[in-house]
């Protein structure tokens, strides 16, 4: 079915008769994954999990395994698109020219310079940059296709219809304030609190009963009127001193709801001003002391459904769930009518 699936190189040495001999066979490149006939080798994963780690990096091999799973579904899903926006029936040429026409603007806008900065970063030449263009410009057209969001064609209307209906704002706002955790879609917000905390820099004692003795005594600093702050800077772990300890207001009920039931029922009822008792909180692989206190408690904010940008709000959320719902149900059609190899990501 495929002309090959390992490129091989054969290399040959001289031997010391005079004569030469076979060396071993060196892989070059492999193939990690099919769809229809396009091949995923281990040279384009590994550099899609380059560039995942780079930008964030895993913390564990338990999270390292989950992108790896999700760079092999996101590969099939974009193989399908190229695919499906290059049985649309465009142009190859125009497509060539158009990948062209951007990359000789991208290097006009950056200059020579950080416009090959930019490749050496993604790790891609110049060849397989335009290569990437030209497969996102079919997987655009496809897409567009699909969910309407766009022209199919120069000069060419939307080709499905994104109209809101007046109910179905009603009945979306009706969600959100059923579920006051919504909220924020309509430009509202829950009742939540803000809390300081201090994390205690386990550096600063020498084993587990002294860092507990040490959490006690800024305890009783605290409501003996020190000004926490100042203690969560001297004594802090480094990462939970930004803005002194103080964290963005956080929804009451995620909070409670959240694995960590002590926090939970110490923000449940106290009231501004009020500290905790000195709490663990898991770090990975160790437990730090904390101690937390409640700064403010902010009421819901509920906005009208008469308001323009509340309506604005409800009509972007509902035509992206318009969008997600009709790219899922036309990868259902790819998927059926597609050979992938193998059917499920090698772990």
């Amino acid at each position: 079915m495929l002309a090959c699936l390992l490129a091989l190189v054969l290399a040959q040495e001289p031997a010391s008769n005079g004569g030469s001999r076979t060396a071993d066979l060196h892989l070059l490149d492999e193939v990690v994954q099919i769809v229809n006939e396009e091949m995923l080798t281990s040279r384009k994963f590994i550099r899609a999990m380059y560039m995942e780690n780079r930008g964030k990096p895993f913390a564990s091999e338990e999270e390292r395994m989950r992108l790896e799973q999700r760079v092999h579904e996101n590969s099939v899903k974009y193989a399908l698109r190229i695919q499906a926006g290059q049985d649309m029936g465009l142009d190859a040429a125009q497509v060539d020219r158009e990948a062209r026409a951007y990359i000789e603007r991208r290097r006009d806008e950056l200059g020579p310079v950080e416009f090959a900065d930019m490749l050496r970063r993604s790790s891609m030449t110049l060849f397989e940059f335009q290569e990437w263009i030209r497969d996102r410009l079919y997987s655009d057209f496809w897409e567009n296709y699909i969910t309407g969001t766009g022209s199919i064609g120069q000069d060419a209307r939307t080709s499905r219809d994104r109209y809101v209906r007046p109910g179905q704002l009603a009945f979306r706002y009706g969600q959100c304030i059923e579920h006051p955790e919504l909220l924020h879609e309509i430009g509202g917000r829950y009742q939540s609190v803000v809390l300081q905390q201090l994390i205690l820099d386990p550096r600063l004692a020498s084993d587990p009963a002294a860092q507990r003795i040490q959490a006690e005594d800024l305890r009783r600093r605290i409501l003996d009127g020190e000004d926490m702050s100042e203690l969560v800077d001297r004594y802090g772990f480094e990462s939970s001193k930004r803005n002194h300890g103080v964290i963005e207001p956080n929804p009451v009920e995620k909070m409670i709801a959240r694995a960590d039931p002590t926090l939970g029922a110490f923000v449940a009822g106290a009231k501004p001003g009020d500290l905790s008792e000195v709490m663990e909180v898991k770090a990975r692989d160790r437990t730090l002391l904390r101690i937390v206190r409640l700064v403010d408690r902010l009421p819901a904010v509920v906005p009208e459904l008469s308001a323009i940008e509340v309506q604005k709000k409800l009509e972007k959320g509902l035509r992206t769930d318009l969008s997600n719902w009709r790219l899922d149900q036309a990868f259902r059609v790819l998927y059926r009518s597609s050979y992938v190899w193998p059917t499920e990501p090698q772990r």
